[in-house]
């Protein structure tokens, strides 16, 4: 038997599909669309900082579209910091496609200063670790020639391994 939920959410969909801009906005407004969208860093090693040639941190997000609708996502400001210390403030400036209802990967990666490399080898452990990291993200979508603003929060991983 069809559960009530999918089945009208699969109507929904279908409904969305072919009806105009303008209604869409009245009956899908973007602060619901806003509630049904999720950033996070991705599970598996989600903040890489490495020295080869070029000292660089790398971040792995993961961005769940619970929503009836297809986003873009039209850029994200990251805000790096440790024990309430700001390290790096970046952007990421490149749009990406983002499906309905699917979970998607975005990579981000920026060039460290010597003294940010400096700042972060001091706040390694004798293991090559810190213990915790933040990032504040901004993130703005875009959805029928409107911009969703979504305040990603606080997100933060433990034991990111230094290889500085």
């Amino acid at each position: 038997m069809f559960d009530v939920m999918t089945l009208s959410g699969v109507v929904s969909e279908m409904v969305l599909k072919y009806l105009p801009k303008q209604l869409i906005r009245y009956l899908y407004p973007t602060t619901r669309i806003a509630k049904e969208i999720k950033i996070n860093l991705r599970g598996n090693n989600p903040i890489q900082l490495t020295r080869y040639d070029i000292p660089q941190i790398s971040l792995w997000f993961e961005i769940t579209n619970l929503s009836l609708v297809d986003l873009v996502l039209d850029r994200m400001l990251i805000k790096i910091q440790i024990n309430n210390q700001p390290i790096l403030y970046g952007a990421m400036l490149r749009r990406q496609e983002i499906p309905k209802r699917s979970e998607t990967s975005v990579y981000f990666n920026e060039l460290l200063t010597s003294l940010q490399l400096l700042h972060l080898h001091n706040l390694c452990n004798q293991n090559k670790m810190i213990e915790t990291m933040h990032a504040d993200v901004e993130a703005y979508f875009e959805f029928n020639s409107e911009i969703i603003k979504i305040d990603g929060g606080n997100i933060y991983a433990q034991n990111v391994k230094c290889e500085l």
